[in-house]
């Protein structure tokens, strides 16, 4: 059996989303959970979108942020360009803000 996947048939936002989730699908069992698109509202950041939440039974939680286009390390910087330019991303950050957020979110539901 498949995992768990919300929304049951997933929409992606970019092509790179639907290929990390096409890699991701195949090594997950059938008490697994893939969350794409995941919408928060967390405290001190506002309302956040993430990428993808993978729950794996027995193992934890990754957090997940991709990136489509051109993306560059110049020593110092991530540079991402596209279509509409280029531009400094901060990935390392933003994925790490949204574990935290998942981290918040689930800590204030669950015990």
């Amino acid at each position: 059996m498949p995992p768990l996947i919300y929304p049951e048939n997933p929409t992606f936002r970019h092509n790179s989303e639907r290929q990390v989730y096409e890699a991701i699908l195949p090594h997950l069992g059938d008490e697994d959970a893939v969350f794409t698109n995941l919408e928060l509202t967390d405290a001190q950041s506002g309302d956040i979108e993430i990428d993808m939440v993978v729950l794996i039974k027995d193992r934890g939680c990754i957090v997940i942020e991709t990136k489509g286009g051109n993306i560059a390390f110049d020593g110092d910087n991530w540079i991402q360009s596209d279509p509409s330019g280029s531009r400094e991303i901060y990935p390392g950050l933003q994925a790490k803000k949204n574990m935290y957020a998942v981290r918040d979110y689930i800590r204030k539901r669950w015990s």
